[in-house]
């Protein structure tokens, strides 16, 4: 399995795994059962490795997409936003991750805890599928156009450069 083909496996947990946390969130307000609360502590950890195994495996589908002759300056802008906006949606999966695991380690989890990671879930999932939609936008050629493309590319995340190895020997030889 190569990295592209990897990363697109992965980046769907997150982006899937938030809309069901959303949901699980608000049943845990209104059922206010602490071995629940667990349970969506623990999937928080797990959505936040996945997002940060998506994030790695995106760097180097990048680096694999760059390598495989495929015209890789027409997908250069779309693969910079998508870029940008996934390191910004690791940051909130991180967050969240963190704070799932104070409640984990914690004997009584405050009561601010659920309605924090659900508002923060709302932010994780809004974030999540707009990356996944900026990541479509490599590819998908059909939906570069659409008004969502034209406000993409009005749109100025700060970078956030967490890259790996391959990044720092692309940019050492110019590739990047």
């Amino acid at each position: 399995m190569s990295w592209l083909h990897f990363h697109l496996l992965i980046n769907h947990f997150p982006v899937i795994g938030a809309w069901f946390l959303v949901i699980f969130l608000i049943i845990a307000l209104r059922w206010k059962n602490p071995d629940f609360n667990r349970i969506i502590y623990g999937l928080f950890i797990a959505l936040a490795f996945a997002a940060y195994a998506s994030l790695l495996s995106g760097q180097h589908a990048e680096h694999q997409l760059h390598s495989s002759g495929l015209p890789f300056q027409s997908m250069h802008d779309n693969i910079e936003l998508h870029e940008a906006a996934a390191a910004w949606t690791w940051l909130a999966f991180l967050l969240a991750g963190i704070l799932a695991l104070i409640g984990l380690l914690k004997v009584q989890a405050s009561r601010w805890l659920i309605p924090v990671l659900l508002i923060l879930s709302l932010g994780m999932t809004a974030l999540s599928s707009w990356t996944a939609l900026l990541g479509g936008m490599i590819i998908h050629t059909e939906i570069r156009d659409e008004p969502v493309s034209r406000f993409a590319e009005q749109i100025h995340l700060p970078k956030l450069r967490l890259g790996g190895k391959h990044r720092q020997q692309a940019k050492q030889s110019g590739d990047d």
